[in-house]
């Protein structure tokens, strides 16, 4: 192969924007986890993609279905893996108390996001999902299996998470008294145990697999994450994910929606933002 061939090869499948991009990534990654911002994971990844998308010309890249998909099972498996029978009888405890501020919070946030939708501020159903409580990756990648605007869903969910992790760094320094702890470190490559991590391995493909077969909207994130908290609590299955593979997980879902953004999109976004923010913030 002679070095015109292989550049052509190179540019034609995209390596070297794949490797801008990954070292973009990482960058904004190690920035934000400086500031213990949360979801530093995902939304580093999705900055470096929104810019590569918007300075890239021909041969915008795309994250293939099944490993994005693969990288969603991994996401609802990691929240299935906090839903532990202790957590559980715990909240058991005080159910009501519970249940009140849970549909309390559901109900203003249902409100504000029908509100955006009469005023036609975000299109079709965006403006719902965007203000919908939850873990903002989950709602971000159900938005999308439900027809909303993922794009726009990201920026309202993670404006709101910039907001909760400030104001709540803000509340926890000036009025609730330090026990001295120090949050628990990143640690990508830690300690496996590498049967159960190949059985989660497994068993997340059989997720993949068995939701794009059967169809089921939203499946990525709803079928590992009842049936995975199911499994675990019966103990059937003990749910191995080493940070190393979350954080690719987390890179292949904000990659996603980050290459789709435009500069029609930021567009408007910037006029539907004075809007949008008091929503975000709720």
């Amino acid at each position: 192969m002679s070095p015109s061939d292989a550049s052509r090869l190179l540019h034609d499948t995209g390596l070297p924007k794949w490797a801008l991009l990954l070292a973009l990534s990482l960058a904004f990654t190690v920035f934000l986890e400086l500031f213990a911002l949360p979801a530093s994971l995902l939304i580093g990844p999705m900055v470096a993609a929104i810019l590569l998308a918007l300075t890239v010309g021909k041969g915008k890249l795309d994250v293939p279905l099944w490993p994005l998909q693969l990288g969603q099972v991994l996401v609802g498996l990691m929240m299935a893996r906090t839903i532990t029978p202790d957590i559980l009888g715990t909240m058991a405890k005080d159910a009501p108390l519970f249940l009140l501020f849970i549909f309390s919070v559901i109900a203003i946030a249902t409100g504000l996001g029908w509100l955006l939708t009469h005023w036609q501020v975000l299109p079709g159903t965006t403006a719902v999902w965007g203000s919908s409580p939850g873990g903002a990756s989950a709602m971000v990648i159900m938005s999308e299996a439900y027809g909303a605007d993922a794009r726009l869903v990201a920026f309202m969910q993670y404006l709101r998470v910039v907001f909760v992790a400030v104001g709540a760094s803000v509340i926890s320094r000036l009025w609730v008294a330090a026990d001295g702890a120090e949050p628990p470190p990143l640690v990508l490559f830690p300690e496996v145990d590498w049967p159960a991590f190949a059985t989660t391995l497994v068993f997340a493909a059989s997720c993949t697999y068995g939701v794009k077969r059967l169809h089921i909207q939203g499946g990525t994130i709803i079928v590992p994450l009842f049936l995975g908290a199911f499994l675990q609590g019966s103990g059937l299955l003990k749910i191995e994910l080493p940070m190393w593979l979350l954080a690719i997980a987390y890179a292949l879902v904000g990659w996603s929606i980050g290459l789709r953004f435009t500069r029609s999109i930021l567009e408007h976004v910037a006029r539907a933002l004075p809007r949008v923010r008091p929503a975000s913030c709720c």
